[in-house]
């Protein structure tokens, strides 16, 4: 969530520099996915926030054959921090053998769930600390979003809370964005957020399981919009035991 401050702030991080080259890459991918330049701002977000600053030691990635494979800062450390610049989700735990909290892909900035808090980051780089909140369900996650944040010199509001009840102290927002599907809106979303302002959030339903919502609020409690392709996101859900990986695959 971010609220009625909208006007960039520009000032300097004192947070660990990105590698130029990665950065490069990262960019150059990104602009091939979306198919047009990245605006100046967006771009600056991205050259601005370093994403290792907010990724565990170990991460997971896709095997190919439907599963994930662990990459490991301590034993490959080429291959980590090449995995942080490429512009894919990046998963940073499983709650009963299934991803249940990622890094989003970078192509896709969006934010309610804070996750590890790289999402938040360039928010405030586009808009001002003052102007952002977000909200983790996890209580270990949201410390650990937040750790990260202050690693790399930012300072949003951070919230652990439900975040499908939105976060009543400081609405109305302008925007509500969603790093996790849903297959409803929340009204809280729609109570909290300022007359023309936007909620955007992946979507998820038992006929489709990929794609965005976009939507306008209107007065009086209401919201229309339309869906959109692209982005594929993990459900919303509720805290549970961590687990060590993924489960095991069918024999």
């Amino acid at each position: 969530m971010y609220g009625n401050t909208v006007v960039p702030v520009s000032r300097g991080k004192a947070s660990p520099a990105a590698p130029v080259a990665h950065v490069g890459r990262l960019l150059a991918d990104v602009t091939e996915l979306l198919g047009r330049q990245l605006p100046a701002g967006c771009e600056r977000a991205l050259r601005t926030v370093p994403r290792h600053v907010f990724l565990p030691s170990r991460l997971w990635l896709r095997d190919g054959e439907g599963g994930y494979r662990p990459c490991d800062r301590s034993t490959d450390p080429d291959g980590w921090l090449t995995a942080a610049y490429t512009d894919t989700p990046l998963v940073t735990r499983f709650t009963d053998g299934l991803p249940s909290s990622s890094a989003s892909m970078p192509s896709m900035v969006l934010e309610l769930g804070t996750g590890t808090g790289f999402n938040a980051a360039l928010l405030c780089v586009l808009l001002g600390d003052d102007a952002v909140s977000t909200v983790e369900l996890d209580p270990l996650l949201a410390v650990r979003g937040e750790r990260n944040l202050q690693a790399a010199g930012f300072a949003p509001a951070v919230s652990c809370g439900d975040a499908a009840a939105g976060r009543p102290p400081g609405a109305p927002y302008e925007r509500v964005v969603a790093t996790f599907s849903v297959d409803r809106v929340p009204t809280a979303w729609v109570e909290q957020t300022a007359a023309g302002g936007r909620i955007v959030t992946p979507w998820t339903s038992a006929w489709c399981r990929y794609g965005t919502l976009a939507l306008t609020v209107g007065p009086g409690g209401t919201a229309h919009g339309r869906f959109h392709a692209f982005a594929s996101f993990m459900p919303m859900q509720r805290p549970d035991q961590d687990t060590a990986g993924p489960a095991p695959a069918p024999h």
